[in-house]
């Protein structure tokens, strides 16, 4: 193999395993922060308890950040294929948080937290990102 290439996959790896590191530290974030904002937020209105509540939508936001900065970092083609799999992910999220609605309110299923609506989306978009990256890239 010559140096340059070499180097293009050792750098790719280095991305691979910081992109994974990053997503595993935001995931483990926002369910610290869900978990502390159950245990610390009382039921009043308090600044205290409002401020609680807000830790995973702060989370979820600076990994909304994280995510866009990596897509806008990538390569024409992969920014492409990324931008493809944010909108596969929105669509299959919506349609099956919507479907889940539907579900709780004709047939008895238990309804969905809202909660749970950003994991499934980060679940969802790590599957069709991989899905993508393995049939293009």
């Amino acid at each position: 193999m010559e140096p340059e290439s070499q180097s293009s996959v050792s750098r790719r790896r280095r991305k691979a395993v910081t992109y994974w590191i990053t997503e595993s530290v935001m995931a483990v974030l926002f369910l610290g922060a869900f978990q502390a904002s159950i245990t610390w937020s009382g039921q009043d209105m308090s600044a205290a308890s409002l401020a609680f509540a807000g830790l995973p939508a702060l989370v979820i936001t600076l990994w909304g950040l994280l995510a866009a900065r990596r897509v806008l970092a990538l390569e024409d083609f992969e920014r492409r294929v990324a931008v493809n799999a944010l909108a596969i992910t929105l669509l299959v999220t919506v349609w099956f948080v919507t479907v889940w609605g539907l579900l709780s309110q004709f047939a008895g299923v238990v309804e969905l937290n809202s909660i749970l609506v950003a994991p499934i989306a980060a679940f969802t978009w790590q599957i069709t990102w991989f899905v993508l990256r393995a049939r293009y890239l």
